[in-house]
């Protein structure tokens, strides 16, 4: 194994989402799972890329569907199952991920109808927006990725603040790393629920209120650590250019 092209310590301050960061080669831990096997890559001139591709819309209907059946399993993106929090570890509970379960819970009708209008248009021949659908997809999975991650992250930072008060104005602190952490979820969820609401206009007004919530959140967590934005990351804020992450068209 050599040593010298792994990143020391990147792990320490990701999103845990491996399929989607360009630096799992550098990543001890990443090389360590022997459950990471190289994939093959996307080819646009295949078959399997286009069926993927048409594939899309379906699997984000899915997704929302199979939401509620999905809530008693392990989440993805919370790492080390003892950060994730739970009320009896941290006398808490989430109020973001209990406010997306409740608008997808309270929604499935309208996703169902959402369904049903895009396979009239199929089966009628009309154009499907493609690329629309790529986008939603990929913003719902954002959504669901980090539903649970951003308060696992924010306890972290807290506790570590809670040991050594200090630490947050240690610039290198992990109480900062954790927060930086928290608050890059936060804005990718920000983002994707965006262009969900951009889809879905007429759920503008329960979107807003999870976009209050993830407000909040960040606001909290700027007046406990000021400083989170000069915390640096190893390989992340290394190489930032090589960090690539899907904008969600806003036009």
């Amino acid at each position: 194994m050599d040593e010298k092209k792994y990143i020391p310590g990147i792990y320490n301050y990701c999103d845990r989402w491996c399929e989607r960061c360009a630096f799992t080669d550098r990543c001890r831990v990443f090389a360590s799972d022997p459950a990471n096997i190289e994939g093959l890559p996307d080819n646009p001139d295949s078959p399997e890329f286009w069926d993927q591709l048409r594939n899309h819309f379906q699997d984000a209907l899915d997704l929302l569907q199979n939401i509620a059946d999905k809530l008693d399993s392990p989440e993805p993106g919370t790492g080390n199952p003892k950060e994730k929090p739970t009320p009896e570890r941290r006398g808490l509970n989430d109020p973001y991920a209990d406010t997306v379960d409740r608008f997808f819970s309270e929604n499935t009708d309208f996703f169902e109808q959402q369904e049903e209008a895009y396979e009239d248009k199929v089966k009628m021949g009309l154009p499907i927006d493609v690329e629309q659908l790529g986008f939603l997809h990929e913003a719902l999975s954002t959504i669901r990725w980090f539903q649970h991650f951003i308060l696992a992250k924010m306890n972290r930072a807290v506790s570590d603040f809670e040991l050594e008060p200090e630490s947050a104005d240690d610039l290198q602190g992990d109480g900062n790393g954790s927060a930086k952490v928290a608050m890059i979820a936060i804005q990718r969820s920000i983002d994707a629920w965006t262009y969900v609401q951009k889809i879905f206009p007429d759920k503008k007004e329960e979107i807003n209120q999870l976009h209050k919530v993830l407000m909040d959140m960040k606001s909290n967590l700027e007046k406990a650590f000021p400083h989170w934005q000069q915390f640096h990351r190893p390989g992340f804020d290394d190489e930032p250019e090589t960090v690539v992450r899907l904008d969600f068209n806003p036009n």
